[in-house]
């Protein structure tokens, strides 16, 4: 009630509990399932039994009401629930391929923070790519593409690593419960890039957890997405990185494997699509990870350069990307520069843009 008294245009109405579900997803736009659950858990493969069955209602509700809205999933265990919730609308029909999305933009904006802590510098200047999963064990910080450039330490940069991977696991310690305040903000700009995109503002960037072929024997893994009207428009590969990186990598690609793996064994046990063989043997395939050409390595004029824009950041990582996953829109042969100039200035001036409304 006290929403819907702000004084724009933006109707608010109110539904709760599980009867008034289908009125609340009518004709909507976007759907955005956030936290629900035991607050008080640390581990977050404890909360997957708690909050699935709910995921798996909202799958069947948006199936039936709102199969053509874009649905972002907000909700922890994320490596757990995103698989089965995108195996809920494949089962009622619904291709959510380019859709479908999981918020990891908490896990970027906590490492821009931190990396900006230890530089001492504003955090609005700083870009920590953060690509594979939501959780310790499958978050990868790729330090070595961040912006600003600048020597680390090792034994520093061991510590950052290990900070922005423990992100939430550090906020539980400190304070009893999960997360709440940076993810609620990192849920909202994601949400503001996603509005963005489906109004047809041009080269909206963003992080987020999608499906992809990138990596053998994962179906999803997060990598920066171009987003446009119907979702997504473009994934990007994953870029040169390092050694080091390299074994994060590979690493965290193993976790996800057994992540995904439990989320589809437990949809099958539900009995909600026949029994068959899918990944569930995937540890038998070979690691193997789509990265950039090092001869395409992007390069910025100088005078294109700006040190403020997230978008001209993201372009000089990502942006040679050449590979996509099945069922992205075709793409022409644009160059990075003339495809991502100034991409993601509606994140860095977010406060003074007008975004639309949510459904």
């Amino acid at each position: 009630i006290d929403v819907s008294a702000i004084n724009t245009n933006c109707k608010v109405k109110a539904f709760l509990g599980r009867d008034q579900l289908n009125s609340a997803l009518k004709d909507v736009d976007v759907v955005i399932i956030g936290d629900e659950g035991n607050e008080k858990a640390g581990n977050q493969e404890s909360l997957f039994p708690v909050v699935v069955d709910k995921i798996i209602s909202y799958g069947n509700a948006i199936s039936k009401t709102a199969p053509n809205a874009v649905v972002i999933l907000a909700a922890a265990p994320l490596n757990f629930l995103l698989p089965v919730l995108e195996k809920v609308l494949d089962v009622n029909g619904v291709d959510m391929r380019n859709k479908i999305f999981g918020s990891t933009a908490v896990d970027n904006i906590c490492a821009n923070s931190i990396l900006a802590n230890y530089l001492k510098i504003d955090p609005k200047f700083v870009t920590v790519p953060v690509i594979g999963g939501s959780s310790e064990g499958t978050r990868v910080p790729i330090l070595s593409l961040a912006k600003p450039n600048c020597y680390i330490p090792d034994e520093v940069q061991q510590q950052i690593i290990k900070n922005i991977k423990r992100r939430d696991l550090n906020i539980f310690e400190a304070k009893g419960c999960r997360d709440s305040i940076d993810k609620a903000y990192g849920n909202v700009r994601f949400l503001t890039s996603v509005l963005s995109g489906l109004r047809g503002d041009p080269n909206i960037v963003d992080f987020a957890m999608t499906k992809t072929d990138m990596v053998n024997g994962l179906e999803f893994f997060s990598l920066p997405v171009l987003l446009g009207k119907k979702g997504i428009s473009k994934r990007f590969s994953i870029p040169q990185i390092n050694k080091t990186e390299e074994a994060m990598l590979s690493k965290a690609a193993i976790v996800l494997r057994k992540e995904f793996n439990k989320a589809s064994l437990y949809f099958r046990n539900k009995r909600l699509e026949p029994m068959k063989d899918t990944s569930i043997n995937c540890f038998d395939k070979p690691l193997h990870f789509r990265v950039n050409d090092k001869s395409t390595e992007n390069t910025i004029p100088e005078n294109e350069r700006n040190t403020n824009s997230f978008s001209n950041r993201l372009m000089q990582i990502f942006g040679n990307s050449r590979k996509t996953a099945k069922g992205n829109i075709k793409e022409k042969n644009n160059t990075s520069s003339d495809i991502f100039d100034n991409s993601l200035e509606a994140l860095t001036n977010m406060g003074n843009k007008k975004k639309s409304s949510v459904s």
